[in-house]
């Protein structure tokens, strides 16, 4: 019941000579009406049961509001993007775009945000995620919020669910639900068919001449590196007003859900092997960072031993489409290394053939 009903509710119970306690938020679900003399006779009226029922048939008529006159918070969904699996123990970042359909404004000194409905093992603290300091969605704008997911180590099958909510009010406006199943399973090799994946925010690139091979792969703390045979041959292309230049761009492959996604995910400079990487479960965060460019592969981690890939393309492919020469790398699939320790490769779990 929202509570512009529970205020009509209030009135309706005053004139049966009821004392109501005052409920905020459309987080309320039910009144008790109680009086300091229960015993006290009373006139002949309608009952306390009646009254609510009409009380909540209003409902449908009034949007949520805090504080009469102070206007209305209300929300629809506009689009969500959410893995429909998970590796053992993988984390990701899902997103919830929601349009202020109400009469409020959002910000962040007023509280709003979006908020777990129901602990689940999925969730990773805090369970709010809130606008940012300055932050405002108008009515009729729309925000997109992201929630962090993280399985646990255990096959299972688990729900989430969202919701708008302000601060000290309650939520209100439609609830979000998710369904995931955490697997277990280990990604085989014969599960990779380069021509099923999915590319994500980058061009097509599979026809690319494969003309260079990628000869090493190598994650320290702090850093990876990629060399292949070709390196410091492609022609770089300019990708910066300043004429900064770019000969390549390495490509990350994950298998989410039971479905290969790649694309473009880090710059390489004419000649250069080696990025700053702050460890392999970064990649997601600081290289796949946009929901709106990298949808499912946003903020991904895959569990340490599952297979992902990589492979090096010539010119800028990262969201973009700036190449000279059509030629790529052979695509190698790898086990994904833990953090904090130095891992090389070859040997390679499996190598696209050279022509």
């Amino acid at each position: 019941m929202n509570v512009r009903a529970i205020a009509w509710s209030s009135a309706l119970l005053a004139l049966a000579g009821c004392e109501t306690t005052t409920l905020h938020g459309s987080d309320a679900r039910s009144l008790d009406a109680e009086t300091e003399d229960a015993a006290a006779p009373r006139d002949a009226g309608p009952t306390i049961d009646a009254l609510a029922d009409d009380a909540a048939a209003l409902d449908d008529a009034f949007s949520v509001s805090d504080d009469a006159g102070a206007g209305t918070d209300d929300a629809s969904i506009t689009s969500t993007v959410f893995p429909h699996a998970l590796g053992c123990t993988a984390r990701t970042v899902a997103m919830i775009t929601m349009t202020n359909t109400g009469t409020t404004t959002w910000t962040s000194a007023g509280g709003y945000g979006i908020e777990a409905v129901s602990a689940t093992p999925l969730h990773v603290a805090p369970l709010r995620t809130t606008l940012a300091d300055g932050e405002s969605v108008a009515p009729g704008a729309s925000h997109d919020f992201l929630v962090t997911l993280e399985a646990t180590g255990t096959a299972s099958h688990h729900a989430t669910s969202w919701s708008m909510a302000r601060e000290g009010l309650g939520r209100f406006g439609p609830r979000i639900d998710a369904d995931i199943d955490v697997s277990c399973d280990t990604t085989r090799v014969e599960d990779f068919d380069l021509a099923s994946v999915t590319i994500v925010s980058s061009p097509e690139v599979r026809d690319f001449a494969i003309t260079s091979h990628l000869t090493s792969l190598s994650f320290s703390p702090g850093t990876i590196s990629v060399d292949h045979s070709l390196r410091g041959t492609w022609p770089p292309v300019v990708i910066a007003d300043d004429g900064t230049t770019q000969e390549a761009t390495i490509w990350v492959f994950f298998h989410i859900g039971g479905q290969w996604y790649a694309t473009g995910g880090e710059r390489l400079r004419p000649d250069q092997t080696t990025k700053a990487l702050e460890n392999p479960s970064t990649i997601g965060r600081d290289w796949l960072y946009d929901p709106g460019r990298w949808g499912v592969m946003t903020g991904y981690v895959p569990s340490p031993g599952d297979l992902v890939g990589f492979m090096v393309v010539a010119g800028s492919t990262r969201s973009d489409d700036h190449v000279i020469v059509r030629e790529r790398t052979n695509v190698v699939l790898v086990p994904f290394p833990s953090d904090g320790v130095t891992t090389s490769f070859p040997p390679f779990a499996w190598e696209e053939p050279m022509p």
